[in-house]
C-alpha cells in the first residue's frame, strides 16, 4: 500500500487517505488472524504519512493498540496539533435464545415424525446444468405415488452443481412436495456457515 500511495502522491494534488489492514494475515487452525503488530503498523503510518498521507487507519486485523500507536506517531509528526478528547460507546446487546418450535408444527414431515408414522424419502440430485425441469418433474412424480420428501445432496460427489437450497425452493414451490436440504461444510469456512446459518434464522418478533 506504501508503493502505491507514493505513486499516487506523484500523480495527483487531492489529498489521500490510507486504511490497510494489520498485515496479512495467517491461517491458525482454520481462522485468519492478523499477526502484525501496533509497532509495525505505527512505523508504516509514519512512512505514509512522509509520503503525503493526511488520514491514516487501519481496516481488517486493527485493533485499539494499533490506533492507539498509529495516532503517537501521527501526533510525533504535528508537534502543533490540539489533542481531541472522544468517546465511544458500544451498544450492549444480550443474546436471546429463540423459542423452542415443537418437532410438529415445523412442518408436514415433523407431523408425520412426530405422530410415529413411517415416510418416504427419495433422493433427487441438483441439475448439472441451469434447468431443474427433469428435477421438479420427477418430484411431482414422486408426491403422485405418495413420496413424503425429497432429499436434495449439497454438492454430490464435490460436482459442480445447482444449488441445493435453490433446488429445494424450486421443488417446493413448483412439485408441491417438502424438500430436505442437506448441508455440507467442506465447502464452506467458518463465516460461510455463519452467514447460512444467520439466513436461515426466523427474525426475533418486533417488541
Amino acid at each position: 500500500m506504501l508503493e502505491t500511495l507514493e505513486r499516487m502522491q506523484s500523480l495527483t494534488r487531492k489529498p489521500l487517505s490510507a486504511m490497510p489492514n494489520a498485515g496479512q494475515p495467517a491461517k491458525v487452525e482454520g481462522r485468519n488472524l492478523y499477526l502484525c503488530s501496533p509497532e509495525y503498523m505505527a512505523q508504516y503510518a509514519r512512512r505514509m504519512l512522509w509520503a503525503g498521507v493526511r488520514i491514516v487507519g487501519g481496516c481488517c486485523g486493527t485493533t485499539p493498540e494499533h490506533i492507539k500507536a498509529i495516532r503517537s506517531e501521527a501526533r510525533s509528526l504535528q508537534p502543533g496539533h490540539t489533542a481531541v478528547q472522544a468517546s465511544v460507546e458500544e451498544r450492549k446487546e444480550t443474546a436471546q435464545a429463540l423459542a423452542k418450535v415443537p418437532v410438529a408444527a415445523k412442518s408436514a414431515l415433523g407431523a408425520s415424525l412426530a405422530a410415529g408414522r413411517f415416510v418416504a424419502f427419495v433422493e433427487i440430485l441438483p441439475p448439472r446444468g441451469v434447468n431443474p425441469s427433469k428435477e421438479i418433474e420427477g418430484a411431482r412424480l414422486c408426491k403422485q405415488y405418495g413420496i413424503d420428501a425429497i432429499n436434495v445432496p449439497d454438492g454430490p460427489r464435490a460436482s459442480a452443481r445447482m444449488s441445493a437450497q435453490v433446488t429445494c425452493q424450486l421443488i417446493q414451490r413448483e412439485a408441491g412436495i417438502e424438500a430436505v436440504l442437506h448441508f455440507c461444510c467442506r465447502d464452506r469456512n467458518i463465516l460461510g456457515i455463519q452467514s447460512e446459518l444467520l439466513a436461515h434464522t426466523p427474525p426475533a418478533s418486533a417488541t
